[in-house]
């Protein structure tokens, strides 16, 4: 992480310095004023692009954030996931369809909070245009044809748990990640700024 800054004109410099060398994740753009006893800190996160790192997956010939990655960048900011607000919305009665909402909060340079969320809905039963869709890929596969019935087992038996990780994924993106980036464009770190209770005051 960088030092924090409290002096507005100074963080809007540097989050423009930072916008042209890095992925700026950041409330606003430019800072017009911060609360008594506040700065704006910045933290890089770096993305290992290697197989092993399970940091990145393919989606066609960009690759995408895995929700490890996305979380690290959502705890850079500050983002704080809110019990009451998130949880299932749908009655939980169908083992295999989940509807499921994720909220959160992070705090903007004036020391307000905003709000991130989003939603997602998996159905995994039988004839499900995503159920469809696995058993297609699975027909079609670079190495020939397999078996989709392991993937879809997998699907139903953490249908909560998938449900629940892209609906927060979605929420992170509301934040200004992109859903997938060029491999060469993800060599840039994301620049993650924040406000950060510093204890100086003028």
């Amino acid at each position: 992480a960088m030092g924090a800054v409290g002096d507005p004109v100074a963080v809007t410099a540097r989050l423009a310095e930072l916008a042209s060398h890095y992925h700026l994740v950041s409330p606003a753009t430019s800072c017009d004023g911060l609360p008594e006893g506040c700065g704006v800190a910045v933290s890089l996160v770096h993305v290992d692009l290697s197989q092993e790192a399970k940091e990145v997956y393919s989606v066609g010939d960009r690759q995408a954030l895995s929700g490890s990655t996305l979380d690290r960048i959502a705890g850079a900011a500050g983002l704080s996931w809110d019990p009451l607000r998130s949880g299932r919305l749908d009655d939980g009665r169908d083992p295999h369809y989940c509807h499921f909402r994720a909220v959160g909060t992070v705090r903007n340079f004036d020391g307000s909070e905003r709000t991130v969320s989003g939603e997602v809905e998996i159905d995994a039963r039988d004839g499900s245009p995503q159920i469809e869709e696995i058993v297609a890929k699975a027909k079609s596969a670079r190495g020939g044809p397999r078996d989709p019935s392991l993937q879809i087992r997998e699907l139903r038996k953490f249908l909560l748990r998938h449900a629940e990780s892209k609906a927060r994924n979605r929420a992170i993106a509301c934040m200004g990640v992109r859903r997938s980036y060029a491999p060469a464009e993800l060599r840039k770190p994301f620049a993650v700024a924040r406000l950060m209770w510093t204890g100086q005051t003028s």
